[in-house]
């Protein structure tokens, strides 16, 4: 599973990029257990308060400690 604990201003170079489409809901949620479009199961770890806008970026790391972000998809 990954970990996806902030927001990130930028795109990452060499990072793996996946895709979420989250409800108007789940985009108000700091903690939340959902699957990216692409089928990884990932879990959402974010400080408190962050509200999720469409285009945002968000990264983390797996326990590999590989690279990763995602995107939130209009929906």
């Amino acid at each position: 599973m990954l970990t996806l604990t902030q927001l990130c201003p930028t795109i990452l170079e060499n990072a793996r990029q996946l895709h979420l489409s989250l409800t108007a809901e789940e985009r108000c949620r700091s903690r939340l257990h959902c699957h990216s479009d692409e089928g990884e199961s990932l879990y959402l770890k974010l400080p408190r308060g962050i509200i999720l806008q469409p285009g945002d970026r968000l990264r983390g790391t797996s326990r590999s400690s590989n690279r990763h972000s995602g995107f939130l998809s209009p929906n």
